[in-house]
This record gives C-alpha cells, structure tokens and sequence, in this order.
C-alpha cells in the first residue's frame, strides 16, 4: 500500500506549479509625486532632517572610551582578586578576555571546596555582562567616527572700522592719527 506522503506532493505540485505560471506578473509602476517636497501630516512641508551638533564626535569617543574603561577596569580587578584561578590571565585580555575565560569559569577547580554551582552561574553571567560591556563600549567609540553632523555655522565677521585723521601741530608739525576696532 503506498503511503500517504507521496500522494499529497504529487498532487499539490501541480496545483503549485499552475498558481506559478498563471499568476500575472508583476510590473513596476512610476514612483508618483518625486517632483514636490515631502508633506507632514499638517500638511506642511517636511523639514530637513537635523544632524548632531559638531561636538558630538567628541563625545561620543569620550564616553566610548570611559565606559570601556570602566568595565575593563573591573576585568582587571576581578582578575587580581582570584589570581589563583586558571582563566586570571584571560580577563586580563581587553575586549577578548572575558569571552576567552568563559569556558573555563563552567568548570571548578579541583580540591575547591568553595566553588558550587551558584558561584560558578554569578560568575559566568557577571564575566558575559563584563565582556558586553567592553564590547558596548567599544562601539560606541567606533560610532564616533561615522556619525554624521550638522556644518558648523559659520560665525558673522565683525566688521573692522578705521578712521585716519590729520594731525596737526605747533611748529609745522603734521602727522596722521589711526583710530578704529577689529
């Protein structure tokens, strides 16, 4: 007797393949109103996307860098503190240290009588959220670089004004006085 499997596929390719070819194709159309600026929902025109100011690189490295910082510092701390255990030298790493030392934190060391499964889940998950960290930070320095910014403005020139006047003086004298700002 033969199975049920092979009676619905042969059945249904045809279906399929018929929905395939007779299915209309698809044309694309003109795109309709390109010529006329954006509308908002109030009906006015759209305004210009506004772009970070200047400074925002800047900032953006800077707190890239601090938060990096801050969680490899507390890598590195974590590291000193439990010097005796095999992945110590692993958090040491930046960036990569935590996610290297992962697979050997599953693990106790032998004759540790301390070392339960309790410790062995808080350590693994503070060691990943150490390691995201780094990385979170790392990103966002790297963001710095390609983060696009309004054109600084460019500041109005303060006009200078000089004036020249005659001098003139006893005993034929003459001479020429400057006065003015810039």
């Amino acid at each position: 007797m033969p199975s049920r499997l092979p009676r619905a596929f042969c059945c249904r390719i045809p279906y399929a393949l018929a929905v395939f070819l007779l299915a209309a194709p698809a044309f694309a159309q003109e795109p309709v109103g390109l010529d006329k600026p954006p509308i908002t929902a109030d009906g006015g025109p759209a305004l210009e996307p506004e772009y970070p100011s200047p400074a925002t690189p800047l900032n953006l490295a800077l707190t890239g860098g601090i938060i990096t910082a801050v969680w490899y510092g507390g890598a590195l701390g974590s590291s000193y503190l439990i010097g005796d255990q095999p992945y110590a030298d692993e958090l040491r790493i930046p960036l990569a240290g935590p996610f290297m030392a992962f697979p050997q934190m599953l693990e106790c060391k032998p004759g540790d009588e301390n070392c339960t499964t309790l410790i062995v889940v808080v350590r693994s998950i503070l060691t990943m959220l150490d390691g995201i960290g780094q990385v979170g930070g790392t990103g966002i320095l790297l963001e710095s670089l390609f983060v696009p910014t309004a054109a600084e403005r460019p500041r109005p020139k303060k006009r200078s004004s000089f004036r020249a006047a005659p001098v003139v003086g006893g005993s034929g004298f003459v001479g020429v006085s400057v006065a003015g700002e810039f």
